[in-house]
Formats: C-alpha cells, sequence, structure tokens
C-alpha cells in the first residue's frame, strides 16, 4: 500500500496486489452491494459483497473517489483520493514522560506501561469525533497521581501491568484518596485470570474489560458511564456467563474482528473455517458448545449445508445448540432459508457488540 500527499489537499491511497486479476467487465459492479466475481455459495475467496460497496459510500460522503485498475491473471489496483485538513495537536514539552492531549470537554488518564497502547489511544481519540474527550497518557503510577494532582481527571483508565506498582493496587490507592472520590475508574486486565474481574469489582472498580477488548469498546463505555446511561459493568465481561462458542467464518479479518467482540464479553471462542470443519470439530469435542455462530457463505461446505449436518448428529451431541446465521443477505426469504437449514436465528453482517450480547442473552441462558 501507498499513499502520498497531492497539491490539491488531497491524500491519495493505493493497494496493488499480484493476484488473479479482474475480468474488465465485472469491474464496473464490484462497487454495487452484494456483488462479487464468484457468488456461488461454496466459492474459494470468501466476503459478503459489501466492504468494496461501504468503501464506496464512505469515500464519497468524505468527498473523495475511489476506483481500479486491474490486468487479468496479473493483478489489481484499487485506489481512493480524499480531501484533508491539517489538525492541530497540542503535545507536552516534557521528554521524560510524554504526554499527548487534544484539548475537548472530558478530561481522561491513561495508565499504561505500554507505549504501543498509548500510541493506539492517542489516534483513535484523534481520530474521533464521536466523543468529546481529552486524553493524557502517562507510564507509571507516581506519573499518574501527579497528573491527577494537577488537573483531576472525570475518568482513568488503568492497566494492570504497570511499572512499580500493579494496576490493582494503584486502584485501591485511587479509592482511598477523598480528593479522588468522584473519578470513574475503569480497570483493563492484561493476566488473563479467571478471577480478575471478581478482583476488580471488591476493589471498588467502575467498570472492567479484558485486555482484547478494543480500545473503542472502551471509550464508548467512557462515554457512557460520563453520561449515567448503562449499569458501569454492562460491557464487562459479567454481561454473560463465560459460554462456548464456536464461530464458523472463512475470513481472516472477519474472524479476528467477531473473536474480539465475543471474547471482550466473556466467551471462550473456537474458530472453523469452514463449514466441513466445524461439524467435525462438533463430533470430536467431548463438552458441547453452547452457541454456534455460522456463516453461510464458505468454502468446501456452507453455512446451510453444515447446519443441515449438525442437526442430523445425535441428539446428546448437537441437536439443540443454538446455531445463528451470520449473513450478509438480511431479506425475509434469506432468513427463512437459515431457519429451514436447521438454524435458530439470523442476524446481517456487520455484527456489533450490543448485537452479540443480546443473542447471548437470549441464546446462553
Amino acid at each position: 500500500m501507498t499513499a502520498c500527499i497531492q497539491q490539491d489537499n488531497h491524500v491519495m491511497f493505493e493497494v496493488i496486489d499480484t493476484g488473479i486479476g479482474i475480468p474488465a467487465e465485472k469491474q464496473q459492479s464490484l462497487f454495487e452491494k452484494f456483488t462479487q466475481i464468484d457468488m456461488s455459495a461454496t466459492r474459494q475467496k470468501g466476503g459478503t459483497g459489501l466492504g468494496l460497496a461501504n468503501c464506496y459510500q464512505l469515500v464519497h460522503l468524505m468527498g473523495g473517489e475511489i476506483g481500479l485498475n486491474s490486468d487479468l491473471n496479473r493483478g489489481s489496483m484499487f485506489w481512493f483520493s480524499i480531501p484533508y485538513q491539517k489538525l492541530s495537536v497540542e503535545k507536552s514539552q516534557s521528554t521524560s514522560n510524554p504526554q499527548v492531549s487534544v484539548k475537548k470537554e472530558r478530561s481522561i488518564l491513561i495508565v499504561c506501561s505500554d507505549p504501543d497502547l498509548e500510541l493506539d489511544w492517542c489516534e483513535a481519540t484523534l481520530t474521533s469525533d464521536l466523543y468529546e474527550f481529552s486524553v493524557t497518557t502517562v507510564e507509571t503510577a507516581p506519573q499518574a497521581i501527579k497528573s491527577m494532582r494537577e488537573r483531576c481527571p472525570d475518568v482513568v483508565v488503568v492497566y494492570s501491568n504497570l511499572t512499580g506498582m500493579q494496576g490493582v493496587e494503584f486502584v485501591k490507592f485511587l479509592r482511598d484518596q477523598e480528593a479522588f472520590s468522584n473519578v470513574k475508574l475503569i480497570g483493563i486486565d492484561e493476566s488473563q485470570s479467571p478471577h480478575a474481574e471478581a478482583l476488580y469489582q471488591n476493589i471498588g472498580i467502575d467498570s472492567y474489560f479484558p485486555k482484547s477488548a478494543s480500545i473503542i469498546d472502551i471509550m464508548e463505555s467512557i462515554h457512557l458511564l460520563l453520561n449515567d446511561k448503562v449499569d458501569p459493568t454492562s460491557h464487562s465481561s459479567s454481561a454473560v456467563s463465560s459460554p462456548l462458542v464456536l464461530l464458523v467464518e472463512d475470513n481472516d479479518i472477519n474472524q479476528i474482528v467477531a473473536k474480539d467482540m465475543l471474547e471482550s464479553l466473556g466467551c471462550k471462542v473456537s474458530l472453523a473455517n469452514n463449514g466441513q470443519m466445524a461439524v467435525d470439530m462438533i463430533k470430536q469435542r467431548s463438552n458441547r458448545f453452547d452457541i454456534i455462530f455460522m456463516d453461510c457463505q464458505m468454502p468446501i461446505l456452507d453455512g446451510y449445508a453444515a447446519a443441515r449436518k449438525i442437526r442430523q448428529l445425535p441428539a446428546e451431541m448437537a441437536q439443540s445448540i443454538p446455531i445463528i446465521a451470520l449473513t450478509a443477505n438480511v431479506m425475509a426469504a434469506d432468513r427463512q432459508l437459515c431457519i429451514d437449514a436447521g438454524m435458530n436465528e439470523h442476524i446481517g453482517k456487520s455484527v456489533n457488540i450490543d448485537t452479540f450480547k443480546n443473542i447471548l442473552a437470549q441464546w446462553c441462558r
């Protein structure tokens, strides 16, 4: 991928591959919804047919243009160009403890010893217009205390593996300080201990997340906490028990996104790349899955056929396991196809964490 600044205040991005290429007669339709070169249910290349359509809409909403150049059997180049404005960012002058702040309404202090995570927080804040946050990052508990005494933040996000003092001890310290009694505290556990959530809740944390939770999910929770719109623990892994989930999905990116969301809700997730692999995993597993999320369009064995095979297995093995279809096809007839194949429910892509949370609450009681 390459990116370059153009003279007309536009930035141009180009993504080049050396793949199979795209026939000229099919290039014009690629940016239409639910369109793919191979539309069969057992195609070798995964996807929903929505990615490029979504890109087309987003680029045009930003006042840009998008297109492609492709030669069959030689590869393709996808490009888009969007206008940009320079963003003014105020940086701290300290070199021993770099901080990045954006002048916004509510203040958040991130206490994290991982420089990469600090940069992720800064980037997420700079690129988001959804939340009125001013974010400051520090690396240690003493630096956090100094910063809080200079300006008391609305929220403190504490990662567990701090240099010099563990996050749990730091949270205990803050809860004993009357000056910080109104500060909302969010704990991020990096130990993957099954007892971590209970430990944080016992010391007065307002909200808890495992390390696998995305920064965007945490930012959304902060926004809701500050506006008193939800129970503070509603986005923690206690929202459900720890269901055993089988995620059947052939697209690597979709696997990563869905797995991250499910794990942030406390699930233990196993992956299958196609329907046949899912059937084999169910046959070989000694303890049953609590729920199956099934993509419909996959190579080797598609989701419809896989659901039928699962329903034909012995009753004690799989017949009562909820199977939830994941598909970009959201018409009533598409839902009926899923039900006829033996699935229990049908949800359309793209799926957000609240959709997963509601499905788990409904089917994993």
